[in-house]
């Protein structure tokens, strides 16, 4: 399996962007998650399922441009929900912290933590905020 980020910025064209990408995909939606970093900075992403007869897997990412309590997040979870699928929130390190390429690894780390198992991973990061 080949899998890519696509980063679409940090800005609210890119969120809408990425909201339409969601809903003239439905079918292909393999997983949509929330990636808190820091405080104040959330990202939002859709993993796509390959199209047929190929093994790439595109991940959509809208990068830190969002805080926690913003519309936008509530607007990406109720069009999730409406697709039949949950938001997945996985605590990441902040962008600014890596060069692109590190950046990439570490969401990618984060996303496979727990063998691609979203449930664990839900648990798993709620078990550390209780921390």
């Amino acid at each position: 399996m080949i899998q890519r980020f696509i980063e679409l910025g940090e800005g609210y064209a890119d969120f809408f962007e990425l909201i339409e990408l969601t809903k003239h995909n439905a079918s292909r939606i393999h997983a949509c998650l929330q990636l808190e970093a820091g405080e104040n900075k959330v990202s939002l992403a859709v993993a796509l399922s390959p199209p047929k007869d190929t093994r790439f897997m595109p991940i959509y990412l809208c990068c830190e441009g969002l805080h926690p309590n913003s519309k936008r997040i509530t607007q990406f979870k109720e069009l999730a929900t409406s697709l039949g699928h949950h938001v997945h929130e996985v605590i990441v390190q902040e962008k600014a912290l890596f060069t692109t390429k590190h950046y990439i690894i570490n969401i990618c780390l984060a996303y496979y933590a727990c063998n691609i198992s979203f449930h664990q991973c839900d648990k798993i990061n709620q078990a550390e905020r209780l921390v």
